[in-house]
């Protein structure tokens, strides 16, 4: 099978007082497709670190984040993430909320709508 996702060398430092703090140290990971992985440690070892640099929300300040052979420079529909904590917009209705993503990507209002309203018919 072909990788899928990769970190190639990545390190980060997050700007910390009065020294920056090292995150991650010249990280190698490769995932082939269809394979199921545990990131698992300690809080604070990087573990959601690197799962925001695999989804686009953070870039590395040395080495690579690819996804299909692509580098992973912004948020983008070929990776998805589920947060730990709610991430809702309180101000917007449960149906604008769950087809908030597929309008950023410019899918048919009507269709997107038509699948929201099934599955949260669904799910209650």
């Amino acid at each position: 099978m072909a990788v899928q996702i990769a970190l190639e060398n990545v390190s980060l430092q997050f700007a910390a007082k009065p020294h920056p703090f090292t995150v991650l140290d010249d990280i190698s990971l490769a995932l082939e497709k269809g394979e199921f992985v545990v990131l698992l440690g300690p809080s604070g070892c990087g573990k959601s670190t690197i799962l925001n640099l695999v989804a686009g929300f953070n870039q590395p300040d040395s080495g690579r984040v690819l996804c299909g052979g692509e580098p992973v420079r912004q948020p983008g529909p070929s990776r998805g993430m589920i947060f730990q904590q709610p991430n809702l917009f309180p101000w917007l209705s449960v149906l604008d909320n769950v087809t908030f993503g597929p309008r950023l990507g410019k899918h048919n209002r009507d269709k997107v709508n038509a699948q929201a309203r099934e599955w949260l018919a669904r799910v209650g």
